[in-house]
């Protein structure tokens, strides 16, 4: 912890070394804001991309127990015959 403070007393000593290590991290929190900003739109398309299979599955799914309850219903149906 000394070790640390030193190094604090050293930097505010010469106010250069202050201003560039103040822009140094300036800068690295900026790139890290940079990344975040890009990872959080992939992963927000992924998840899109994600929810549209999904939607599509389940309506595919969907549709295919519609179409065979409709075939049971016809095919349980009694045929009508012509009274002629």
């Amino acid at each position: 912890m000394r070790r640390l403070l030193s190094a604090a007393e050293r930097l505010l000593e010469k106010p250069s070394l202050a201003l560039a290590a103040g822009a140094a991290v300036l800068a690295l929190l900026t790139l890290a804001a940079l990344f975040q900003y890009r990872w959080i739109g992939e992963v927000s398309e992924a998840e899109r991309q994600r929810l549209r299979a999904v939607l599509r599955d389940s309506t595919a799914r969907f549709a295919l127990v519609r179409g065979c309850r409709g075939l049971l219903r016809q095919s349980a149906l009694p045929e009508k015959r012509d009274s002629c």
